[in-house]
């Protein structure tokens, strides 16, 4: 096993542990679309407006997080079980599909 081989199977790694991340973040997601749709939807009297903003600004900011998360893991782990090309770039590492060449 070479350093590029190990250098592989790290990124490889690190990616399943942000796909298992963005699998955990899907209750979020869902979650967070629920809290959207009941945004959009709910009518409250004006006599309670503060209270009411407030709710609001919670619902929203929690169905954005979660959103944005599993957005960020999806794509992270993506690239790092493709190829990782970003990182080893840079780390400084070659392509590990191209020939080394060992001159002594």
């Amino acid at each position: 096993m070479t350093k590029n081989d190990f250098f592989d199977l790290i990124v490889k790694g690190f990616g399943v542990y942000l796909l298992v991340l963005a699998i955990m973040q899907i209750s979020s997601l869902i979650t967070g679309i629920i809290l959207f749709i009941n945004y959009l939807s709910i009518n409250f009297p004006n006599d309670a407006e503060t209270s009411i903003n407030a709710l609001r600004v919670t619902m929203l900011s929690a169905s954005l997080g979660g959103t944005i998360k599993f957005i960020v893991y999806i794509f992270a782990a993506v690239n790092f079980l493709r190829s990782g090309s970003w990182v080893k770039k840079i780390m400084g590492k070659r392509k590990t599909t191209e020939q080394s060449a060992i001159t002594d």
